[in-house]
């Protein structure tokens, strides 16, 4: 949402949601290589462990699935 109002660009959200970026929590230390498996565990996403249920679960969806109570009210910037 501040890239949105800082390029004047609104639906930049919505349009780059898929493609912004991998976020992960990292189950077992070692290094990486490339070439390295990775995967998703179905059922597997907890927000609380992200942030200690500290944002709302808007947060966690695309804006156009949300609700109008989801929508975070943010500053000024």
């Amino acid at each position: 949402m501040y890239n949105e109002k800082k390029n004047g660009r609104p639906g930049l959200m919505e349009a780059s949601w898929e493609a912004a970026g991998v976020n992960c929590e990292v189950l077992k230390g070692g290094t990486l290589r490339q070439g390295d498996e990775a995967r998703v565990v179905p059922h597997s996403f907890m927000p609380e462990r992200i942030d200690g249920g500290v944002r709302p679960a808007g947060f966690f969806m695309p804006p156009s699935q949300r609700t109008a109570q989801q929508v975070p009210t943010l500053p000024d910037y």
